[in-house]
């Protein structure tokens, strides 16, 4: 199963999550308005703590928000409607930006 996902999927990118400054905070905003997506982009989001919890926004309000949505002990899957792409952020505070293989955002 590992090498059929991982035949479909490609880690892109990863980033700590772990802010204690806004030094630390200013690199994971960096971090997030580097990645390939428009800021006009229509995003889904979806926390894994049960079924129908999710919210639709643009990137841009995303950006500027996420560390309210996001918690050290949440999951939460930011992805697009094609589901090409998603950003992945743990409970062990990293966040990973995965593509479906020859796929970018």
């Amino acid at each position: 199963m590992t090498s059929l996902l991982s035949s479909r999927l490609s880690g892109v990118r990863q980033v700590s999550l772990e802010a204690e400054s806004d030094t630390e905070k200013e690199r994971v905003d960096k971090w997030l308005r580097d990645l390939p997506v428009s800021a006009n982009q229509e995003v889904y989001l979806y926390w894994h703590v049960g079924d129908g919890v999710a919210a639709v926004t643009n990137w841009s309000t995303f950006l500027e928000v996420w560390d309210d949505l996001w918690y050290p002990f949440d999951r939460l899957c930011v992805s697009d409607e094609t589901r090409q792409w998603a950003v992945l952020f743990g409970p062990e505070e990293q966040a990973v930006l995965i593509e479906r293989n020859g796929r970018s955002p």
